[in-house]
């Protein structure tokens, strides 16, 4: 699918304050093999057969994801320094071999070559390939304990990141274990378990939402739990009355777009007395985006389930709904460009108007990044739409008919918002942004020397698809269609058109959106004289509305994907002041 340059993914952020160094040591990398189970969310994604020992760790993975079924054959050699070669083997096109040579590695794949600068000893850390935390733990100087640092080679991204790895002590769900903290990037926690022999148990990944574990370790614990899974007093159905989000009401809707069905949920107030509820509706940012506001399996923040249980625990329904082609969704996301994405929201929007439960007068819309684009646009059509009608209604003798049927008409299907919240959303078009991103991600002083290159050798590709959406030429191209569609917006303007209120949410260290986009967008809609706009800029606080990682002291590595509070809290005073009664 289209849109992967638009919004960049930073991949790793350098560390400020590194910790001691690793203290040299002879590993004792112990003879193992097993079967690790691969999950995300709770869901089964595949499984790692693996072999290790002081001379080579060996594993066959297999992951069956939403587009594709992968198997990745991973070969590492060792020796006392560490690593001594490496291959991995990801089938037609995916091939990467590495070579070690005191402190360097040269990596060949995909037709390129280069040469990354190591520490001693030589860890590497491939994606998907979990034995591997099985060799670091043996470099880990369990007599000098504390934080110790290392560098690990990432070959799938050709680079090499700063790792830091730490005993905690006994696991908190096992005391028979040993829970280790690693930090890839200075960004990635990861929580690891393993047996005093160094044995991995079970490895949690937050930022992904992707946990491993030994299957051999999983039977062990499910025998030892059995006699005691359901109490002999307890009833299956008692969380369901427990107070909280587990009270709320969930319920699954479909929508009809122009040509797409459109599979999501609306989350309910649990007070069914309060009906009809106000409801949001939520926007998803640009790529394939499930009803959560996550892209498996790589990216899991769970941003819009936050938002669903946040406002429906104060009384707010909110709706939110898999992108087409994800999920539960049917149609293709790749063709259907922003106007495609608009008609998606539109009937998301009419058949929550439509919901028994829910209050049509007071309907909201949030988009979050590309969705601010397509809330503002639909917000304003919608309130200008209604004024024009309403004006040529007043403007005739009773008796008359309105000055245009079709204008009535819309203001009838597509009544005015209540309310609209643009979340990190741009005052320029898309075509900008995607330049302004390279420069500043390219330049920025918190960024490593690979993040930097990562971001440089992604301008061509930008530069190009931005040429090509500018010119006359016509197209086949579904992003440049899609980025052609998105340079005939006029953010400022669209947004000095809404005359609802609106709040305009801003992370202070997002590295794709800058903050000087929502004051831009706040002035123009406060100069156009709209009374109720409210403008809030979190510090410390991303594109993602996720804790900055450095120099950030309420940062946690192990809890990195977490949406903060501050965000959560902008949009639960904000609607409920605007949309409860």
């Amino acid at each position: 699918m289209r849109r992967p340059t638009a919004i960049i993914l930073v991949l790793a952020l350098t560390v400020l304050l590194l910790p001691a160094a690793y203290a040299a040591t002879t590993p004792a990398i112990p003879a193992d093999e097993g079967v690790f189970i691969i999950t995300q969310a709770g869901q089964e994604l595949g499984r790692e057969q693996f072999t290790t020992g002081p001379e080579a760790a060996n594993s066959v993975v297999e992951l069956t994801l939403p587009t594709a079924t992968l198997t990745l054959k991973s070969t590492l050699n060792l020796g006392p320094d560490g690593a001594t070669a490496y291959s991995l083997d990801a089938g037609p096109g995916g091939r990467v071999d590495a070579s070690f040579s005191g402190q360097t590695a040269t990596l060949t794949g995909a037709g390129l070559q280069r040469v990354v600068e190591l520490t001693e000893p030589r860890i590497v850390l491939e994606n998907n390939v979990f034995a591997h935390y099985q060799v670091l733990l043996a470099y880990y100087d369990e007599t000098a304990g504390g934080v110790q640092q290392f560098t690990a080679l990432v070959p799938g991204t050709m680079a090499a990141y700063p790792v830091t790895l730490e005993r905690k002590g006994p696991a908190s769900g096992d005391p028979s274990l040993i829970e280790y903290h690693a930090v890839l990037a200075g960004t990635i926690g990861v929580i690891i378990t393993a047996d005093e022999q160094g044995r991995v148990m079970s490895i949690n990944i937050p930022v992904q939402a992707v946990s491993t574990i030994r299957e051999s370790y999983k039977e062990e614990q499910e025998k030892a739990a059995l006699p005691a899974a359901i109490p002999p007093d307890s009833s299956p159905d008692t969380a369901l009355d427990a107070p909280g989000p587990r009270a709320l009401r969930e319920v699954p809707f479909e929508a009809q777009s122009s040509d797409a069905i459109l599979r999501g949920t609306i989350t309910l107030p649990a007070d069914e007395s309060a009906a009809p509820y106000p409801a949001v509706v939520l926007i998803s940012g640009s790529g394939p985006q499930d009803r959560d506001g996550n892209t498996p399996p790589s990216y899991m923040t769970f941003i819009f389930r936050d938002i669903a249980e946040r406002l429906a625990s104060a009384g707010i329904a909110v709706a939110r709904y898999d992108e087409r082609g994800v999920g539960e969704s049917e149609g293709d996301l790749a063709a259907a460009a922003l106007h495609g994405l608009m008609d998606d929201a539109r009937a998301v929007t009419d058949v929550v108007r439509a919901f028994a439960e829910i209050d049509s007068t007071r309907v909201a819309l949030a988009g979050h990044s590309e969705g601010a684009y397509i809330a503002a646009v639909i917000v304003a059509s919608a309130s200008e739409t209604a004024e024009t009608a309403e004006t040529a209604d007043t403007a005739q003798p009773a008796t008359a008919a309105p000055a245009s049927a079709a204008e009535a008409s819309e203001a009838a299907t597509h009544p005015p918002f209540a309310a609209v919240a643009l979340l990190a959303g741009a005052s320029t078009t898309l075509d900008k942004i995607m330049i302004e991103q390279l420069d500043y991600q390219a330049n920025h002083p918190d960024f490593d020397e690979a993040t930097r290159a990562t971001v440089q050798a992604l301008r061509p590709e930008v530069e190009a698809l931005v040429a090509a959406a500018a010119s006359d030429s016509p197209s086949s191209d579904p992003n440049v269609v899609w980025l052609r569609q998105h340079m005939e917006l006029e953010p400022l303007p669209t947004v000095a058109r809404i005359t609802c209120p609106i709040l305009i949410v801003q992370g202070e260290k997002d590295v794709k959106v800058m903050p000087y986009h929502a004051r831009a967008l706040a002035e123009a809609a406060q100069s156009s004289g709209n009374a109720d706009v409210r403008l809030v800029l979190l510090p410390n606080t991303t594109h993602e509305f996720l804790p900055y990682p450095i120099n950030n002291p309420d940062w946690d590595p192990m809890r990195s994907m977490q949406v903060t509070e501050g965000f959560l809290s902008a949009l639960e005073s904000f609607f409920t002041d605007v949309l409860r009664p």
